[in-house]
């Protein structure tokens, strides 16, 4: 290994005793046992010019030498895995998709095998790093206390029934609390659940916190021969159900919180009706992706409930809790199929905000920007640039999380989200 100094951790990675030792950590491990239950396969990890084979089968994990049968490799430079070592890695370096995704490693031979084993092969990298000697698991990793107890009577949930663009929908909602309202938008094939931190929090007794599932998401059911169509979330339909949303309800002029593709959307939204909201509140937004959504995310031959969790829940920050993670993942792979790929739709290919920038009044309608440290999909530097490009925009930077602020690090954000709505919404709702 080049560029290896004194007590360099990489010097024990991929030994003989290191295999030794994630062998017998694989097969005592509970959770691992359980995903890998029906997987059969092999990929080679490579660490700059040492590697091996870790082969699966039916929950039995072996490492064998580079020259054994694998259906892809995982392989980078010594830096990258040096950084992906620490306790706390930096960001980028925290998760393989975050690895991939940045170019930091490479991912070659069989895509589809890999997507179908990524929540195994997470799974196995997280113990691989556990067995390094004096090598600890990182912060947030199994073990770590569950986070504080939510007050979930405090939440109402109902139907209501809203005319969207046409067509007729049962939409169910939740909200919690009385006085200004507060209406957050989740993300790509999520629902009103990832806010529940926000509405069980009886610090937000004086807010009229609501939280909705959009059509084709968690409890709102689609509606006509929806099964006739393919699933293709629009900017117009989703602005206008946002818009029928707030109107049916009676909503004075609320603050807009939204996250990811809710981000996007709180951004249009405030464009669309100037001076109609109090603030709009963008967690993780951007201006442009320009993208079609990768094949293996809605492929017949692709387990998404496994998939798509898997690689959603390496976009939490490595401090995040074992008990959080494992939510989110819960979140998402409720998610109907092709409900990921067709939400992509609006927030890969059709939303570009570049040229309406100048819209955002943030005179009348005060925006905020919010970034999480490890969101590697929206990483802060491209949300500190895009709130530059907003003039009177806010930009707030939240250390120790990544894309799911409101469900990974809830504390982090209820002090942001007080402050703001006791300058903006102070008022009678």
């Amino acid at each position: 290994m080049t560029g290896a100094g004194p007590g360099d951790p990489l010097d024990g990675l991929l030994t003989d005793g290191w295999a030794a030792a994630f062998q017998a950590r694989c097969a005592a491990d509970a959770e691992l046992c359980a995903l890998a239950a029906r997987s059969e396969f092999a990929f080679r990890w490579g660490v700059g010019t040492r590697d091996r084979v870790i082969a699966v089968d039916r929950g039995l994990v072996t490492v064998s030498g580079p020259d054994a049968p694998r259906a892809f490799s995982i392989a980078g430079p010594p830096p990258v895995w040096r950084d992906w070592l620490q306790p706390v890695p930096p960001p980028g370096r925290h998760d393989v998709m975050a690895l991939w995704v940045t170019g930091a490693v490479a991912v070659d031979g069989d895509q589809k095998t890999f997507a179908q084993h990524l929540v195994v092969t997470r799974r196995l990298l997280e113990l691989a790093r556990a067995c390094v000697p004096g090598q600890e698991p990182p912060a947030g990793q199994p073990g770590q206390g569950p986070s504080r107890p939510r007050r979930m009577d405090r939440i109402a949930g109902r139907y209501l029934s809203l005319d969207v663009l046409g067509r007729a929908y049962p939409v169910y909602y939740e909200e919690a609390g009385e006085g200004p309202a507060v209406v957050f938008l989740h993300t790509a094939a999520a629902d009103a659940r990832q806010y529940h931190p926000f509405l069980a929090d009886p610090a937000f007794a004086g807010y009229r916190l609501l939280a909705c599932d959009l059509p084709f998401h968690g409890r709102s059911t689609p509606t006509g021969e929806w099964w006739t169509e393919p699933y293709q979330l629009t900017q117009e339909f989703y602005a206008s159900f946002t818009e029928e949303f707030c109107d049916a309800l009676g909503l004075s002029r609320p603050v807009l919180v939204g996250a990811s593709m809710g981000a996007q959307l709180v951004l249009e939204l405030s464009i669309r009706r100037p001076g109609g909201y109090r603030a709009v509140l963008a967690f993780g937004p951007t201006d442009y992706v320009g993208r079609e959504a990768a094949p293996w995310l809605h492929h017949p031959e692709v387990n998404e409930t496994l998939t798509v969790p898997a690689w959603i829940e390496g976009m939490a920050a490595p401090q995040t809790s074992a008990e959080r993670r494992h939510e989110i993942r819960w979140v998402y792979s409720q998610s109907g199929a092709g409900v990921f790929a067709g939400d992509g739709n609006f927030f890969l290919s059709e939303w570009d905000i570049r040229g309406r920038l100048d819209r955002l009044d943030a005179a009348s309608c005060p925006v905020f920007l919010f970034a999480g440290e490890y969101d590697y999909s929206r990483p802060p530097e491209s949300v500190r640039k895009l709130a530059d490009r907003i003039p009177g925009a806010t930009y707030i930077e939240l250390p120790g999380c990544g894309h799911f602020p409101m469900t990974e690090c809830p504390e982090r954000v209820t002090p942001h989200l007080l402050e703001i709505l006791a300058g903006v919404a102070g008022g009678a709702g």
